[in-house]
């Protein structure tokens, strides 16, 4: 938390003190609501499950609303405070996961993997709306690594956040579905905890379906190819990401698709060793985050009907924790190549973290 604080605070430091963008939306629902709107303003009179962008998004109403209670006037200037706090705690949250699964030293490196991250700043942490990105990586991590709190009283608490969670993005959906997946397939190794998650998630999730407003967009399978395409530069220099919109040269277009290319190699490589090594199990782990991740951004894209740079930070810190996993399990393998594909991997990583995403 000492380190992780600072960081996310310097890097939202320079937020617009006006309320702005999607904040500025549920602002002014809050302030100006006039019910009915959603579909349960019988039971709902604070308009907490009314459709934002089609879907209810409980969690950000409700901090909308403890948030305004400070006055409107200073109103942006909480919203980064907060947040700032809130992401530490999510960096801490993420921490304590990657310790149960990897050990300390790889639960530490997580926190700072997600700080140090590139992705917009200004729009990540300066802004309430944000709050379900990470909260969306958290359940993927938890789920899919099944490291849930040990006491009853954590239990409970992660039981009502990631069904709030449900009821303020729909994206749980695809851990949700590896959830009931193991609750079927896996009856023998089932947790306690997880079929209740199971049962809560699923009645939240009903409730989302009722708020649920259709959006009128589609999106092909050829449309979503480019979009999908413009993800590289996740992976890339920021000189490359700023030019996401500009036409490149043959020299840029070779790092920019070149680069993704030869990280995939390389982490299939790490995969290949690490998974006859001591620490196969955590190799297991891994390959499920990375296919969550993959997942997860094409679903975000159909979702959307186009790349939202800022929805890739859920599928990026997936890959980029899996990968740490991985590094992890290859170093205590025996293969006398092994270096190899760290190496690359940690430049590939270290040369992404001057700026942000591209913006678009």
């Amino acid at each position: 938390m000492a380190i992780t604080a600072p960081i996310f605070y310097v890097r939202g430091s320079n937020y617009r003190d006006i309320v702005w963008g999607d904040d500025k939306e549920f602002l002014d629902h809050a302030l100006s609501r006039t019910a009915p709107i959603g579909r349960l303003h019988a039971v709902d009179p604070l308009g907490l499950l009314d459709p934002f962008a089609g879907y209810a998004a409980f969690l950000l109403r409700l901090i909308t609303q403890l948030v305004r209670l400070g006055g409107v006037h200073h109103y942006a200037n909480h919203s980064f405070y907060l947040m700032s706090i809130i992401w530490t705690l999510f960096a801490l949250w993420i921490a304590l996961i990657m310790t149960r699964v990897s050990g300390p030293i790889i639960g530490f490196l997580s926190a700072v993997i997600i700080a140090v991250m590139p992705f917009s700043n200004l729009v990540m942490l300066a802004q309430l709306n944000t709050l379900a990105w990470p909260s969306v990586l958290i359940l993927c991590l938890t789920i899919l690594s099944r490291e849930y709190p040990r006491s009853k009283l954590g239990q409970i608490l992660v039981v009502l956040y990631f069904s709030a969670l449900a009821l303020t993005t729909i994206s749980v959906l695809l851990p949700f579905g590896y959830l009931v997946w193991l609750v079927k397939w896996k009856k023998q190794s089932i947790q306690k905890v997880e079929r209740i998650l199971m049962r809560s998630i699923f009645g939240a999730l009903v409730i989302q379906a009722i708020s649920f407003t259709p959006r009128s967009h589609s999106l092909s399978p050829i449309k979503l190819f480019p979009e999908f395409m413009r993800s590289a530069n996740a992976f890339v220099p920021q000189f490359l990401r700023e030019q996401v919109l500009e036409q490149k040269s043959i020299v840029g277009n070779l790092a920019l698709y070149g680069i993704p290319i030869l990280l995939f190699a390389a982490t299939c490589a790490l995969f290949r060793i690490s998974s006859t090594g001591p620490l196969s199990q955590n190799t297991k782990i891994a390959v499920r985050l990375m296919i969550t991740a993959l997942a997860m951004l094409c679903a975000l894209i159909a979702g959307n009907g186009w790349l939202n740079s800022h929805y890739l930070f859920i599928p990026t810190g997936l890959f980029w924790i899996s990968a740490l996993v991985l590094v992890q399990a290859t170093l205590v393998s025996r293969n006398k190549y092994k270096m190899i594909p760290v190496v690359v991997v940690i430049a590939i990583y270290l040369s992404s973290l001057s700026g942000t995403y591209f913006v678009i």
